[in-house]
Protein backbone atom coordinates (compact mmCIF):
# COMPACT_ATOMS: atom_id res chain seq x y z
CA UNK A 1 0.00 0.00 0.00
CA UNK A 2 2.90 2.34 0.72
CA UNK A 3 4.01 2.19 -2.93
CA UNK A 4 0.68 3.54 -4.17
CA UNK A 5 1.43 7.01 -2.81
CA UNK A 6 5.13 7.03 -3.71
CA UNK A 7 6.68 8.53 -6.82
CA UNK A 8 10.39 8.92 -7.56
CA UNK A 9 11.25 7.83 -4.00
CA UNK A 10 9.06 10.55 -2.43
CA UNK A 11 5.93 9.80 -0.46
CA UNK A 12 3.02 11.99 -1.55
CA UNK A 13 0.16 10.18 0.15
CA UNK A 14 -0.73 7.28 2.39
CA UNK A 15 -3.77 5.20 1.47
CA UNK A 16 -6.18 4.15 4.18
CA UNK A 17 -7.46 1.14 2.27
CA UNK A 18 -6.44 -0.87 -0.76
CA UNK A 19 -9.86 -0.71 -2.36
CA UNK A 20 -13.15 1.11 -2.02
CA UNK A 21 -16.59 0.24 -3.31
CA UNK A 22 -17.48 2.04 -6.51
CA UNK A 23 -20.64 2.36 -8.53
CA UNK A 24 -20.92 1.87 -12.29
CA UNK A 25 -23.95 3.06 -14.23
CA UNK A 26 -25.08 2.03 -17.69
CA UNK A 27 -25.90 5.53 -18.93
CA UNK A 28 -28.00 4.19 -21.79
CA UNK A 29 -30.28 2.45 -19.29
CA UNK A 30 -30.25 5.51 -17.01
CA UNK A 31 -31.48 7.63 -19.92
CA UNK A 32 -34.14 5.08 -20.94
CA UNK A 33 -35.40 5.01 -17.34
CA UNK A 34 -35.73 8.81 -17.31
CA UNK A 35 -32.59 9.50 -15.31
CA UNK A 36 -29.98 12.16 -15.99
CA UNK A 37 -26.42 10.82 -16.46
CA UNK A 38 -25.09 14.27 -15.52
CA UNK A 39 -26.89 14.05 -12.16
CA UNK A 40 -26.61 10.47 -10.97
CA UNK A 41 -27.99 9.39 -7.59
CA UNK A 42 -26.06 10.46 -4.51
CA UNK A 43 -28.07 8.62 -1.82
CA UNK A 44 -29.16 5.00 -1.37
CA UNK A 45 -32.87 5.89 -1.71
CA UNK A 46 -32.09 7.60 -5.05
CA UNK A 47 -30.02 4.62 -6.23
CA UNK A 48 -32.82 2.21 -5.35
CA UNK A 49 -35.47 4.39 -7.02
CA UNK A 50 -33.44 4.52 -10.26
CA UNK A 51 -32.76 0.77 -10.05
CA UNK A 52 -36.51 0.10 -9.85
CA UNK A 53 -37.10 2.24 -12.95
CA UNK A 54 -34.36 0.40 -14.85
CA UNK A 55 -35.74 -2.99 -13.81
CA UNK A 56 -39.20 -1.94 -15.02
CA UNK A 57 -37.87 -1.36 -18.56
CA UNK A 58 -38.40 -4.02 -21.21
CA UNK A 59 -35.43 -6.29 -21.71
CA UNK A 60 -35.09 -8.10 -18.41
CA UNK A 61 -32.40 -5.80 -17.00
CA UNK A 62 -31.52 -5.84 -13.34
CA UNK A 63 -31.59 -2.37 -11.86
CA UNK A 64 -28.94 -3.04 -9.24
CA UNK A 65 -26.29 -5.65 -8.56
CA UNK A 66 -24.19 -5.69 -5.42
CA UNK A 67 -21.03 -7.69 -6.12
CA UNK A 68 -18.81 -8.99 -3.33
CA UNK A 69 -15.89 -10.82 -4.86
CA UNK A 70 -13.34 -10.69 -2.06
CA UNK A 71 -12.90 -12.31 1.31
CA UNK A 72 -14.19 -10.66 4.44
CA UNK A 73 -17.39 -8.73 4.80
CA UNK A 74 -16.34 -5.08 5.02
CA UNK A 75 -18.24 -4.33 1.80
CA UNK A 76 -21.42 -5.39 3.59
CA UNK A 77 -20.51 -3.84 6.95
CA UNK A 78 -19.84 -0.36 5.56
CA UNK A 79 -23.41 0.40 4.38
CA UNK A 80 -25.00 -1.44 7.33
CA UNK A 81 -22.93 0.26 10.03
CA UNK A 82 -23.11 3.69 8.34
CA UNK A 83 -26.90 3.53 8.87
CA UNK A 84 -26.56 2.53 12.56
CA UNK A 85 -27.14 -1.15 11.79
CA UNK A 86 -25.61 -3.89 13.89
CA UNK A 87 -25.32 -6.74 11.45
CA UNK A 88 -27.10 -9.14 13.81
Amino acid sequence: MFDIGTSQDKVYGLPFAISLPITYYNVDLVKKAGGDPANLPTTWPEVIALAKKIKALDGGNHGLTYAWDITGNWLWQAPVFSRAGTGV
